[in-house]
Order: structure tokens, then sequence, then C-alpha cells
């Protein structure tokens, strides 16, 4: 298929990559014409592993696709089958999402579409950015048909198809989904993009057509319903931290051999809180609109309160040591450099609100780079990534393992403490 793509951040870039990898043409824009001379060169700028290797594959022109990064959003319309849209959605102050760079985008394939020759193809518009529900049907579905004077449905086709990805590896669950979401303006655009994830799924994975509102909220639930898992995890690792003969993984690794009724073990590992750019700024955004529903319960905005609370519970145990404190490492996640929503700031700033300023260490991102100082202090472990393991604790330290990653030679360091939190410490 012929594919145009506008938004190539750290969302775009990866995905028009896995799309170009299976065999299709991708036309790929973005505003910021630096990002695009950078890509040109195979260069991503992006901590995705082997991102650019993967990149400078298919910027040429070969059996496999490939991505042509073009200079304009008409580029990435005539002609096409399907258009997608991946670009920011950025949290409001109130909580609810900035829609104005989706707007902006349907506006200018809309004005493509205006003038294109009446017998050009027309594709199939869809959105992946993530978005409240009603988004679609109140905001960009009438800014589409008032730039492209066409009817949609009737015309043209508009989908909202998101993705379920997580930074770091977003071409495999790119190209490995538990499901395709097709949020279909009508029946002839749902088949298009049903054939599309054909060509790039397993032809297993379920393809989910449904209404846009349905898509819009499927998404924002399945990305609020990691949290809960996360908020539950780590309120039984606190409880398994206070009670003598208690351990966290082991009711962790029972409860996730319930895959009925509870469904599988990812995120039910007691750590840190939920991070991110996606999770926590979701379940912000559905208080928000749970508050404009006038939802009898909102459990979204719950979770936001127990993420702070849990927060605030394990800067009291790194406080009630008695010594500088130290966080190893400020990424949200292993394998990626962001620090967005990260957990270990939230933890910084309640230890902060008490007089002490930690030291952050992270040698992978800007800032934190810089290694602390060979004294003892009490370190929190908040990602199991190969530094922490390899880092020289000083005599006298405490270590507070917020992940048990540690093995039994490493716990066992002369003149250190090791606290495995979720754990009694007296086990």
């Amino acid at each position: 298929m012929e594919i145009g793509f506008v938004g190539l951040g750290k969302l775009g870039l990866p995905v028009s990559v896995a799309i170009a990898q299976m065999g299709h043409s991708v036309y790929g824009y973005d505003v910021d014409q630096t990002k695009l001379e950078r890509y040109r060169k195979g260069i991503s700028d992006l901590y995705e592993p082997d991102l650019d290797t993967q990149l400078q594959a298919v910027l040429r022109t070969n059996a496999h696709g490939s991505l042509f990064i073009v200079n304009s959003v008409r580029e990435t319309v005539l002609g096409k089958d399907i258009v997608f849209i991946a670009v920011p959605t950025p949290s409001t102050k109130q909580g609810n999402f900035d829609l104005s760079y989706v707007v902006e985008s349907v506006e200018a394939i809309g004005q493509e579409m205006k003038a294109a020759e009446s017998n050009s193809k027309l594709p199939v518009v869809t959105i992946i950015s993530t978005m409240l529900p009603m988004s679609m049907r109140k905001h960009i579905a009438p800014a589409f048909e008032k730039a492209s004077g066409l009817k949609v449905s009737g015309n043209v086709g508009l989908a909202y198809s998101p993705q379920f990805i997580a930074m770091g590896t977003t071409i495999w669950d790119y190209l490995n989904p538990e499901f395709c979401l097709i949020g279909e303006s009508d029946p002839r655009s749902g088949q298009v993009l049903e054939d599309y994830y054909q060509t790039i799924v397993s032809s297993a994975c379920p393809k989910l057509h449904m209404s846009w509102e349905n898509a819009e909220a499927t998404k924002m639930g399945y990305n609020t319903m990691i949290g809960f898992k996360i908020v539950y995890a780590n309120t039984l690792m606190e409880m398994c931290h206070k009670m003598p003969y208690a351990d966290v993984d082991v009711i962790s690794n029972a409860l996730s051999k319930a895959t009925v009724r509870i469904v599988g073990p990812r995120y039910l590992r007691g750590g840190m809180g939920d991070s991110g750019a996606c999770h926590p700024r979701d379940n912000l955004a559905l208080s928000w609109l749970s508050r404009q529903l006038k939802l009898a319960a909102s459990p979204f905005g719950f979770v936001m309160e127990a993420r702070a609370n849990q927060a605030e519970w394990l800067a009291k145990l790194l406080l009630s040591y008695k010594k500088p404190v130290v966080i190893m490492g400020v990424r949200y996640k292993p394998n990626t450099n962001l620090i967005d929503g990260s957990s270990s700031l939230q933890v910084a700033d309640f230890l902060k609100k008490t007089g002490i300023k930690p030291l952050i260490y992270d040698p992978l991102v800007n800032g934190y780079s810089k290694p602390p100082p060979k004294e003892a202090a009490t370190f929190l472990i908040a990602q199991d990534c190969a530094f922490v393991h390899n880092f020289d604790y000083p005599p006298h330290s405490v270590i507070v393992d917020v992940w048990r990653c540690f093995s039994k030679a490493e716990s066992d360091r002369p003149l250190v403490r090791y606290i495995a939190v979720g754990r009694h410490p007296t086990q």
C-alpha cells in the first residue's frame, strides 16, 4: 500500500519504519524541518534499540518497502491509501488534552484533498494519537469536513486507530499487538484499515471494528487499567513490607497464575509508581472527563491520589534511615532515556518538601549523569538497569531495592545494609 504519515516524533518515526519494513511505501512528514534533515541521514536521535540501523535500511528503496521523508503534507496525501496522523496531544492545566495539533493536521490534509482533482484517490485519514472519548465527533470530524469540503463517511473515510506501544519497544509492539482497534466512520474505511493490518500483524490478531467513541474509550481504558494494576501491586508491596513472613513477589507470582479473572502477570509486580508520557496523564484526563459527565464515581482520580500517596510513603521510608538520599535511575523505565512522568522525580519532590534534596543519578539521561560522591547514603534502586548492579556502593550505605532485583551475592555486600521493599526487614 501507499501510506502517508504526518508526525514523525517518538511514536511516528518508529511506526513509519515498522510499516516500511513490512513492504509498504511510506511518505513521512513533520513540521520540524531539522528532524527531517536528520532522518534523511539515518539519524533518529531517539532512544529506541537499533532504530537508526532500521531507519537507514528502509530509507533505501528495496524489496521490503521504503520510507520517503517528504517536505509537505501534499506528498503524504495524494494517491495514498491511508494517511496516519501521529502528532502530540499535550495535557492542559485542566487535565484534558490539547487537540490543536491534530486539528491543524486534519485541516492541512483536508485542504489538500479539496485542491485535488476530482478523480484523485482519497485516502482514509486515520488518527493514532491518544484522545479523549468524543474528540473525533465533536472536534476532529467537523474540522476535517470544513477544510476539505467533503462529507465524512459519504465522500471520504475518517478513522481512529490508536496503538498500544511502549517507548523502547515501539516497533516490536506495533507489529505484535494484542488486537487492532479500528474506530471507523463507515464500513468501507474500516475494511481498508483491516486489509492494511492483515499485512502488518498476524492473521490471528483480532481486528476490532467499532465507533469512534468506543475506540477512544478503549484506548483510554487500556492505558488507565495499567495504572490500576500498578497501584494495586504497590499496595500489596507496602502491606508485605509491614508484615513479617510476607513477600510481595510470592503473592504477585501466585496472582499472575490467575489468567481468567485477573488476566496476566504484566504490571502486577510491586515497584515504583506508574510513569511515562501516557498512563498518568490519561488517568488525569479521564478524571477531568468524569467531572464533565458528572459520573457517580471516578476511580481515575483515586488512582492518581494513590500514586502520590505511595510515592510519599517511599520517600518517608528513605528518610527513616537518616542518611543523604541518592535515587538510582530517573528514566521512567529501562530501555529508554525518557523521564516523562517519572516516579523517581515524584519521590524526589516529596523529599524536597521535607528539606532533603536528593541526588539523582542516571548515566543515560542528560542532566543526571554525574555520579554521586563516594559517601555513605541511602540508595533507592528506582530502575532495574545494569548501572545499579555495577555501582560501587560505599561502606555504611543502605540500599533500598524497590524492585527486589539484587541477587543474594549483591545484597550481601560487606558493611552495606540491604532492604528489599515488599519483604519485611526482619526476614
